[in-house]
Formats: structure tokens, sequence, C-alpha cells
């Protein structure tokens, strides 16, 4: 709920989610600064990367960042995430 406001993204809550897929427009500034603090961050669908520019899927695969919540952070950890995006969109 926190990055409700900020993502363009529309879904409905999924229980058991590893990731939090959050569409921004900065997405490839964004994934660099939460990579420079040593937050991973996958590339979704990395061979529609190498593909047309002009369409829906690159868009998709360029702008939607999956933003991890599992097991291996506790909520402090994911609290500096959240304050990390709030902070650079």
């Amino acid at each position: 709920y926190e990055l409700k406001r900020i993502n363009e993204l529309q879904f409905r809550n999924i229980r058991g989610a590893f990731i939090y897929p959050l569409y921004v427009k900065n997405a490839l500034e964004l994934r660099e600064d939460l990579i420079k603090n040593k937050i991973y961050i996958p590339i979704l669908w990395p061979n529609v990367i190498k593909t047309n520019k002009d369409n829906i899927a690159y868009e998709y695969a360029t702008k939607i960042l999956p933003i991890p919540c599992d097991q291996r952070y506790s909520i402090e950890e994911m609290k500096k995430i959240v304050r990390m995006i709030k902070e650079n969109c």
C-alpha cells in the first residue's frame, strides 16, 4: 500500500507474492539507485529488452521493477526500500 500512489500499474492484491511489480517512468534510474544500495532488482523478460523499443512488451520489461518482498528481507529492510523508492520517484 505504501507505493500505490506512485505505481502506474493497476492490479489486485495477490497473497503470497514474492515481488511487488512497480511501474514507474524513471525505472531505469531507480533500478540503478537501488542496485547501488545493494538492493537487487531482477530484470523480468530480459529477452524482450532486445526487441523493438516501440512495443508495449518492451515498455513493460523496462519500466516494471519487481521489488523483492520475500523472507530474505526484514520489515526494517522493506521500509528502507520503500523509503528509497519514494525519495527517487
